[in-house]
């Protein structure tokens, strides 16, 4: 049954007055200091609450319309735990003269993005330069720099130059989980209960680890190419720029996942590897209405569609979107506006019909042509 709608005060009141006049066989007064009117406005606040606390009530009692503090809830009786955010550790080549020493503590800007790292323990300056690692003081992905990047010295030391370089990123800084991802992965327990190693276990245990949002495993019953007795894990990151996890990452991933807590007897070989994009080109020869609004709209929306597109995971899967067919692309176009159109599509290997994704494959928008 549906949660019902919720009246509004006024509907209510008129409601209370009505239900009175039904009982008493009299009409109420128009005029607003009436006494069944000013009593019915006054009851009618108190059952606009009753009202929304019943719907706060039912929505608490679905993973998918629970607020924050139900949620929480939920992920501890499954265990599962929100992903905290977590500072960006660096190493930093320092430059200065001999012998001179810099403290742990010692804190630094960095010039892109103004904030603050500290010295993880005592360096000292041999043959005019030095090497160790800086954590961010603030947590999140804010933190992250670029080899090469500059860090500046907040109170100049003796004997140490003002600006430091990034050479290494040890730990990447990843903000907290987003809710809306953190119920995602509570529905996927709820669907996909823990089997004692089963790919299931393999996808959960790469959401744990953060800045994973999606996660794919594959068995040699699942592709023959895979040797016998080696699970193959492939994360995915689509709350960054690019959504394919970086080395380190994987890392981290396949040590996760390792860990003997985990992964079952270690009577496997784990093994986490990047996702492979295939670029989908798109030429439109007939379009129709051909305007600039048309036309954004429907770049947007494929953009979109492609990056939905996912290996197929499991045998009996419902919802399955490992195919980028012409005529899926023809619909996007009537969707974002457009009457008709005639459009071929490449995955890299000439115009094909439809183009099937492998297990280590994901779709991502190439080229739009248009006709001049």
């Amino acid at each position: 049954m549906a949660a019902p709608d919720i009246p509004t005060t006024e509907e209510i009141r008129d409601r209370i007055i009505s239900d009175i006049e039904t009982n008493i066989g009299q009409a109420t007064p128009l005029f607003a200091k009436a006494f069944n009117r000013v009593l019915a406005t006054a009851l009618s606040g108190v059952f606009t609450i009753i009202y929304k606390y019943g719907r706060w009530a039912i929505d608490q009692i679905f993973t998918v319309t629970q607020d924050e503090d139900s949620l929480q809830l939920k992920g501890e009786q499954y265990d599962i735990a929100r992903k905290t955010a977590t500072q960006a550790e660096l190493t930093v080549s320092f430059t200065g003269d001999n012998g001179a020493a810099i403290p742990a503590g010692t804190q630094f800007r960095g010039n892109t993005n103004g904030l603050v790292y500290q010295t993880q323990a005592l360096l000292s300056i041999s043959g005019g330069v030095a090497s160790g690692n800086v954590l961010c003081l603030t947590s999140g992905i804010a933190g992250n720099l670029t080899n090469g990047s500059v860090l500046t010295i907040i109170s100049p030391l003796p004997g140490i130059d003002n600006q430091a370089t990034v050479t290494t990123t040890v730990t990447e800084g990843e903000n907290q989980e987003s809710i809306e991802d953190y119920r995602a992965r509570i529905q996927q327990r709820e669907k996909l209960p823990p089997q004692g190693g089963s790919k299931a276990d393999y996808i959960a245990w790469a959401l744990e680890v953060s800045d994973i949002t999606r996660a794919f495993s594959w068995g040699k019953r699942d592709v023959s190419t895979i040797l016998a007795g080696y699970i193959e894990v492939y994360p995915i990151t689509d709350n960054d720029t690019s959504r394919i996890p970086s080395a380190a990452k994987l890392t981290e991933v396949k040590n996760y996942i390792d860990d003997p807590t985990r992964a079952p007897l270690q009577a496997v070989e784990i093994g986490v590897f990047a996702m492979t994009e295939v670029t989908i080109d798109v030429d439109v020869t007939a379009l129709s209405p051909d305007t600039a609004a048309v036309r954004t709209a429907f770049e947007e929306n494929l953009e979109t569609y492609l990056l939905e597109r996912e290996p197929k995971q499991f045998e009996n899967q419902i919802d399955v979107k490992n195919v980028v067919s012409r005529s899926g692309v023809e619909a996007i176009a009537i969707n974002s506006g457009a009457d008709s159109i005639t459009l071929t599509i490449d995955a890299g290997s000439g115009v094909v019909e439809s183009y099937t994704l492998e297990y280590d494959e994901l779709a991502l928008k190439g080229s739009v042509t248009f006709p001049p």
